[in-house]
């Protein structure tokens, strides 16, 4: 069996549903546990860069793919210690733009504009440079298990979903028109949410900041 190692208490990050620019001062919290060095031995530092450098790539893989595969007795323990990150559907709060709880993990976000988040039609090419405006442009929004992330760091982090149970919910958005009017274009910008993750520069399961897309407007 895989041995497990408790590092610290678990700590408790706060969760926002806002669209508001990144915080590249966000700091991890406290680590909970490790990767055994069974593990560690599987992950694929080259397909974590292919996908650090590629966001087609990341976000086609997003949703399914793992780097490390875990135990039974890893999720149900880190079940136990972070259990507010795990819950049925049901339990969601309503998505603010329908009032509905809804799984559409297959909908990519950004499918008006490829796919990718910051390649907005037209406007500024580096997407979320410049301040952007109020909700013009409606958002398509969605919960969903997600499998892998990006941190504030810009490295691809693992989502812990559990192998049976409540999973791990993200909420994403994606843009219900690629224009809201003349000179508007709309186009996914970046923000943070807290997620239960394995960080691969450490090995730790722990709770971190993690890069969701909201639909913004660009002028």
């Amino acid at each position: 069996m895989l041995a497990l190692f408790l590092v610290s208490l678990c700590c408790v990050c706060s969760v926002s549903y806002a669209c508001a620019p990144i915080d590249p001062d966000a700091q991890p919290c406290t680590a909970e546990m490790t990767l055994s060095p069974e593990q560690i031995q599987t992950v694929d530092r080259q397909r974590l860069r292919d996908l650090e450098n590629d966001p087609a790539a990341f976000m086609a893989a997003r949703h399914d793919e793992k780097i490390v595969e875990l135990t039974q007795e890893q999720t149900d323990t880190a079940v136990r210690m972070n259990p507010d990150f795990f819950m049925s559907l049901k339990d969601l709060p309503p998505l603010p733009s329908t009032g509905e709880r809804q799984d559409l993990k297959r909908q990519i976000p950004g499918q008006n504009n490829g796919g990718i988040p910051g390649q907005n039609p037209g406007g500024n090419p580096g997407g979320i440079a410049g301040p952007f405006s109020t909700r013009k442009c409606p958002p398509l929004q969605s919960y969903a298990p997600l499998s892998l992330a990006i941190n504030g760091f810009g490295n691809v982090v693992q989502i812990i979903q559990p192998q049976g149970g409540n999973p791990q919910w993200i909420m994403d958005e994606s843009c219900s028109s690629p224009f809201y009017g003349p000179g508007d274009n709309c186009f996914l910008a970046e923000r943070l949410v807290s997620a239960y993750i394995i960080d691969f520069a450490t090995y730790d399961f722990t709770v971190e900041m993690i890069k969701v897309y909201c639909c913004a407007t660009y002028s």
